[in-house]
């Protein structure tokens, strides 16, 4: 059972959440949202804040998010030579569904020279220790939250699961207030009956010969099938047709892998 200093402190970072969500749920501009994000950023103890979208931010984009207080030296630098491609906190949010610390990166993804050199570029600049919690809403680009540079030296993972909270409330007033549905895809024509079928037997990794062989048809028919399937999704390949046909809700998991869900139906 929790001791009484304990209890108080679980208390404490539940009040602080509550605040938290209230106020980004009533922030009206950016400008009330980055104040929210440096008050609560400051509150925990840390220094710096982001909130992003992972995209190529060199130059503004319609409902792209951009909102951080990172030295500008680093940010600058960081922007201007793109070291977002190969950023390792970028790609660990590829790699899990929940925050995290950056001292647990090395568990997330297999630490390149490329990687190392970022980190200790961005330790050099204050942003040696933080957390991320990641954002990611199908059909839209990746996205984060992160705090860095704890100002006392605690350990950040102590801020993890409240960081988790504030980090979704967050990155969705960021939404609400930048993107306004403007990166959503528009709703494209949707598969043919035949296409459909043709798409979820690639999605199962079936040549057009053995998905003629399947569906009683020539060859040169799943050709066409397949061909304006990736004229409407505005794809070339065989796998980026089966990725947007996923992301778009024309086609479902277990349907392009039906033997991972043999256990939900009994």
């Amino acid at each position: 059972m929790p001791s009484q200093s304990r209890q108080l402190d679980i208390a404490a970072r539940f009040a602080l959440a509550d605040a938290f969500v209230a106020d980004a749920r009533a922030v009206q501009t950016t400008a009330e949202l980055r104040g929210v994000m440096d008050a609560f950023t400051n509150e925990i103890g840390f220094r710096y804040f982001a909130l992003i979208h992972h995209d190529d931010l060199r130059e503004p984009k319609p409902g792209v998010i951009h909102l951080q207080n990172y030295p500008d030296v680093w940010a600058d630098y960081f922007i201007e030579h793109r070291l977002y491609l190969d950023d390792p906190v970028v790609h660990a949010c590829l790699r899990t569904n929940c925050g995290f610390g950056w001292n647990e990166l090395p568990k997330l993804v297999s630490l390149t020279r490329r990687h190392q050199g970022i980190l200790r570029g961005a330790a050099k600049e204050g942003l040696s220790q933080g957390l991320t919690i990641p954002a990611c809403v199908p059909g839209e680009r990746t996205g984060s939250c992160s705090l860095a540079g704890p100002r006392r030296g605690q350990k950040v993972d102590r801020f993890l699961g409240l960081t988790q909270i504030v980090g979704a409330f967050a990155f969705q007033a960021a939404r609400r207030l930048i993107s306004k549905g403007i990166l959503k895809p528009a709703l494209r024509p949707r598969l043919a009956p035949r296409q459909r079928e043709c798409v979820i037997l690639v999605g199962q990794g079936k040549s057009n010969w053995e998905i003629a062989k399947i569906l009683g048809l020539s060859r040169s028919t799943i050709n066409h099938y397949l061909n304006d399937a990736r004229e409407r999704y505005g794809v070339v390949t065989r796998t980026q047709l089966v990725v947007s046909a996923v992301l778009d809700g024309e086609v479902s998991l277990s349907e392009l892998a039906p033997w991972q869900y043999d256990h939900m139906i009994g």
